[in-house]
């Protein structure tokens, strides 16, 4: 939408498409878009001119370009494996675990987030994720021991998920697994 200086037009362009917006008299205009729910947007203006505030000059030329992009999610559950056969059978939820993540930077790995698992399912989701390479790993508590996943990116606790994820993908099942140790006490009396 191109507003300003008595002109208003809203037009609908498609990825890939362009649009004109000529016979324009000098002076104030803001350009928008709307975006949709879960998507982002980037606008890059030539002259560095700031679309949402700027004065057009006579046979001046402005080139925006918006880029969109839909956001992506990462969930999982976290689930208490009672015979440790590392599959989740219906096996109850974790609640209150800190489930970390982190994504690639070009370097290494840096925190970008970190959550509680739903008290009474053991679910998580991180949300509004942007394309790129994020890890995910779990928190440890004493005296708890992963059974899920048995292989993966090394963790702190054990093994996690590198995941790569694409402009609106969501990955599922991104599931932990632990279990208590059995414990035998023998008292002995004389």
């Amino acid at each position: 939408t191109l507003v300003g200086n008595d002109y208003e037009n809203n037009q609908t362009v498609n990825a890939g498409e362009s649009y004109t917006f000529d016979n324009l008299q000098p002076g104030e205009y803001e350009l928008s878009e709307w975006v949709p729910e879960n998507w982002t947007s980037e606008v890059e203006c030539s002259d560095e001119v700031d679309p949402s505030e700027f004065e057009l000059s006579a046979g001046q030329n402005i080139t925006c370009t918006f880029n969109n992009t839909e956001y992506g999610t990462i969930a999982g559950r976290k689930f208490e494996d009672l015979n440790t056969n590392s599959e989740d059978n219906e096996d109850p939820g974790l609640g209150g675990w800190s489930i970390y993540l982190y994504q690639w930077n070009g370097e290494g790995w840096s925190s970008f987030s970190d959550i509680s698992t739903n008290e009474e399912t053991g679910n998580y989701l991180f949300s509004n994720l942007l394309p790129g390479t994020y890890l995910v790993c779990e928190g440890g508590q004493d005296g708890w021991y992963q059974s899920y996943p048995t292989e993966g990116t090394s963790c702190e606790s054990g093994y996690g998920y590198e995941i790569v994820l694409s402009a609106g993908q969501d990955v599922l099942d991104v599931d932990f697994g632990n279990f208590k140790k059995p414990i035998i006490t023998v008292y002995k009396y004389n």
